[in-house]
């Protein structure tokens, strides 16, 4: 979607493709829209989904170009997305989960973790996860410029809080980490 801000081109465009569209998530469950990213011919929206009888929650994200895919989702009951950046066909997404994923289980109460999905394929080129035992921690705001990856959150572990700021590689590697008590 070309947008000229200026104008309502863009949100008249915008309001056709949406309107045009149903996006369809698991049922009887919470939705709670966080992005809508646009970039060229699309629109990504990413959330958090809850059923509210077990509190379980899972994060999801829709493509829509000319029609809206399927939500995919990340995690199984206590994943939740608070970032989300789209650079050219990658999608960063990053927040807090204490779900295990493939090859990587959990390390703390709650860990933060960023993935970053090529759209264009669907696979996953790039995970991360930061925990230390017995701790809370969780990426809140980040992007994506040239592959590289910032991400800033927290970490509370008993008593101790500290804001943690980290940066990444193309490749994964962690290039550096500040932390602010």
């Amino acid at each position: 979607v070309d947008c000229d801000w200026s104008s309502d081109v863009c949100s008249s465009d915008l309001g056709k493709l949406l309107n045009a569209n149903t996006i369809s998530v698991k049922p009887q469950r919470i939705v709670a829209a966080t992005n809508l990213l646009l970039a060229e011919n699309r629109i990504v929206l990413v959330g958090n989904i809850t059923d509210p009888k077990t509190g379980d929650s899972d994060a999801f994200y829709v493509l829509c170009a000319q029609t809206c895919e399927a939500a995919k989702y990340l995690g199984k009951k206590s994943t939740y997305v608070r970032v989300a950046h789209l650079e050219k066909n990658q999608l960063l997404l990053a927040g807090s989960t204490r779900d295990a994923w493939p090859g990587k289980k959990a390390i703390g109460k709650v860990d933060a973790f960023a993935t970053v999905l090529d759209l264009t394929t669907g696979k996953q080129i790039f995970f991360q996860r930061s925990g230390n035992k017995s701790a809370v921690r969780s990426w809140e705001s980040g992007y994506q410029l040239n592959g590289q990856i910032v991400l800033s959150g927290f970490s509370e572990l008993g008593t101790n809080q500290e804001v943690v700021t980290t940066s990444f590689a193309k490749n994964g590697n962690v290039i550096g980490t500040a932390r602010f008590p």
